[in-house]
């Protein structure tokens, strides 16, 4: 004190520089927090984003309403999908007019979540509040994954509405813990958070919601699912192995490999908890571990969820031929089993060689078969379906028939891999089913594999989008014929030309001898195991099917198309019943021959469909094409087939066929213009030529511009045309 009283003007000063420094301080934080006439350029520059995050927040909102005012709802929203419209942890997200996510820079996986699906791992429904802001904007505070550092914190995030869109961002309490445990260091700690976090859901959202929620792969975490078991003591919920609901605890399902009842331990769990350990399938390994499960009554309801011990001789590199779960029981782990089998495969033996095996039918297992995407976003391994490769995951093929963009969420797939639910045809049931496939990212490749949620529907499936799925059902057809016709009615049926439906037609085996061929009778008689079960590479593929068994496999083989006359790859499905092999297959198409699109393609696909019935012409001769191309059976949608003879006189017309003995060079070929386009089609070659004209188009019943394309064959006119809209 004495010191300072020695130096009046030193103090003096002091106290007027202390007064100056608190005066520029004052006006900073005015003007900080001035956020009304503040521009978001310069809050965001004058405000510290480690000291000041709120007010960063909300600049960095404002900067984006100032953004969608100046570029419109288009630009606004896709520059918050780009990584540039990121800073550090802040990043954008927007919600339109009916309640959806449409921004989201740093998780796209969550574009299309409704606000009434924002529910944190506390179960807190923060979507609800985001809905009830204003333009004034509110805070918002939750549970949250932080991408940064993949940890769940609490997050407090400034949401504004502006034209009913809302705007948000927000900043993390910085902790050293997350907001719940390790789920490889606290696989005890983590499974009860799982737990607790269904209760919570249920308080919040009622059982039918809970239920809903928790019976979807979307709930599925890893190894860690929920299961429900109800007031009588019956599995309600399980989203793997959805065929374990209804069944009850006391019974097979609650009792493991070794004999321990666990079932009934369960149900005696009490609203404060127990574990319960046994043996049953981890679905991380696809075999059979210990199990600890987290067990709790609610309302009479048990809610729990389980982690799998890790054992010293059950490394993360477990052995290929580790025993796999079962595929009915378990379908969502054998799924997983089946990728992990083909991410070892790729590793062991690179990608040519997986590429190769995976695109065989060889690889095929009942209904599970392997994808794969490359680093352009294209399909590259679709053994059943190969017109499939070279795709764009983005494009149709990634859609669904109920308009989900599927495709794109295959593409957030990371290493730790996610579940990805859409509708796709079901090759084992041949109609399209809810489909749940497990993808996973390696090397910048997506590997998957899916499996299907059971139907009571049995439509066949398409022929042309699903050729294997089609030709499984074909025999199964035929199984069920002689199931309930027995063997002579099968036999005469698949005997006859009325069974052939295109490539399709039914082979049966006795004793290796063949027994049904409608397409070539004159191999009745012949041997598998003789000159008949080699084809021209000298491959034996009778034994192999010889060695089918009830649970059918498929044989690939190089064999004559009756369709197109000529040699193909073929995949024959075959399946043994009471000593018979019975069996059917597809051919693989050309690149250069595969149909084109009808509606986006229809010059090319007319001169497909001509092209297809000059190759039926030159397999089946003259009576065989002109029989089937009379019938409506040969009619595809606007398109059918018309021949005309050596004397210039319609010979083949099924959907006209009074028209049939006309000359062409009649009143049959002239329009309604006056074109007489009949004798311009007169004048086609082999090399084939358009003829445009006007005609009645089968489909609308009224005149319209129709071009058809004629071609010359030994004499004949073959031809077929479509129409303009």
């Amino acid at each position: 004190m004495s010191h300072i009283l020695k130096h009046p003007v030193s103090l003096a000063l002091g106290i007027i520089a202390v007064a100056m420094a608190v005066a520029a301080l004052v006006v900073s934080l005015i003007a900080i927090s001035d956020n009304d006439t503040a521009r978001p350029a310069d809050a965001l520059a004058s405000a510290s984003r480690l000291h000041q995050p709120g007010v960063y927040t909300k600049a960095f909102v404002e900067q984006a309403i100032e953004r969608y005012d100046s570029e419109g709802r288009g630009g606004a929203i896709s520059y918050y999908n780009t990584k540039e419209s990121m800073s550090g942890d802040w990043y954008v997200f927007i919600i339109d007019e009916a309640g959806k996510i449409v921004s989201h820079a740093a998780r796209p996986e969550r574009i299309g979540l409704s606000l009434d699906n924002l529910v944190d791992v506390t179960g807190y429904s923060y979507g609800l509040d985001f809905a009830d802001t204003t333009e004034n904007g509110s805070w918002v505070k939750y549970a949250y994954l932080n991408p940064a550092n993949g940890h769940y914190e609490n997050k407090h995030s400034w949401v504004v509405k502006r034209d009913g869109l809302i705007f948000g961002s927000g900043w993390y309490e910085r902790s050293t813990d997350s907001l719940l445990p390790s789920k490889t260091e606290e696989p005890e700690a983590y499974t009860k958070a799982f737990v607790e976090r269904a209760l919570r859901r249920y308080t919040a959202q009622g059982r039918d919601a809970t239920f809903s929620y928790y019976n979807s792969m979307e709930s599925v975490d890893g190894d860690w699912y929920l299961f429900i078991i109800d007031e009588n003591d019956k599995m309600v919920v399980h989203a793997t192995v959805p065929d374990n609901i209804g069944q009850d605890m006391k019974g097979p399902l609650g009792t493991d490999s070794t004999g321990y009842d666990f079932g009934s331990e369960m149900l005696t769990a009490t609203e404060d908890g127990k574990w319960v350990s046994y043996v049953y399938i981890n679905p991380a390994r696809g075999q059979e571990g210990k199990k600890h499960s987290w067990v709790v009554k609610r309302d009479g309801l048990i809610f729990a969820s389980g982690w799998y011990e890790t054992s010293t001789d059950a490394p993360t590199d477990a052995p290929t031929d580790a025993l796999p779960p079962p595929r009915t029981q378990e379908p969502g782990e054998y799924t997983k089993s089946f990728v992990e089998q083909a991410v070892r495969r790729y590793a062991a033996q690179g990608r040519d060689a997986t590429f190769s095996y995976y695109n065989s039918m060889e690889s095929v297992d009942g209904d599970w078969y392997l994808f794969i995407i490359d680093e352009n976003d294209k399909m590259v391994v679709h053994a059943t379906v190969p017109d499939n490769i070279g795709q764009d995951m983005k494009g149709p093929l990634g859609t669904d028939s109920a308009g989900y963009d599927f495709g794109s969420e295959m593409l957030t797939a990371t290493e730790d891999g996610k579940w990805v639910s859409y509708v796709y045809i079901n090759p084992a049931r041949g109609q399209e089913g809810k489909k749940h496939s497990w993808v996973v990212r390696r090397d910048g490749l997506i590997f998957g594999s899916g499996w299907y949620e059971r139907s009571t529907d049995s439509s066949p499936p398409a022929r042309t989008q699903e050729p294997g799925a089609y030709t499984k059902s074909f025999v199964e057809q035929g199984l069920r014929r002689y199931t309930s016709e027995g063997r002579d009615a099968a036999f005469s049926y698949y005997n006859s030309m009325e069974s052939v439906d295109g490539q399709w037609y039914l082979f049966v085996f006795e004793d290796g001898k063949l027994v049904v061929h409608a397409t070539v009778p004159e191999n009745i008689g012949a041997d598998l195991r003789g000159p008949l079960g080699t084809d021209s590479a000298g491959y034996d593929f009778g034994s192999e099917m010889l060695t089918a068994t009830e649970d059918g496999k498929w044989v690939s083989y190089v064999y004559i198309n009756p369709v197109s006359g000529q040699e193909g790859k073929k995949h024959s499905w075959v399946v043994r019943r009471d000593g018979l092999i019975f069996g059917s297959g597809w051919y693989e198409m050309p690149t250069d021959a595969s149909p084109p699109s009808r509606t986006h393609e229809l010059g090319e696909y007319t001169k497909y469909f001509v092209q297809q019935a000059v190759r039926r012409y030159t397999s089946e001769g003259r009576d065989a094409a002109f029989s089937y191309y009379n019938s409506m059976e040969s009619v595809d949608g606007d398109w059918y087939i018309f021949v005309v003879d050596e004397d210039d006189k319609l010979a083949v017309h099924a959907t006209v066929p009074e028209n049939i003995g006309q000359d062409l060079r009649g009143p049959l070929g002239t329009d309604s213009a006056g074109y007489d386009f009949g004798s311009e089609m007169l004048t086609a070659t082999e090399d084939g030529k358009w003829v445009s004209y006007v005609y009645i188009n089968p489909s609308s019943g009224q005149e319209g511009k129709k071009h058809s394309w004629v071609v010359r064959r030994d004499g004949l006119i073959f031809g077929s045309g479509w129409y303009e809209n």
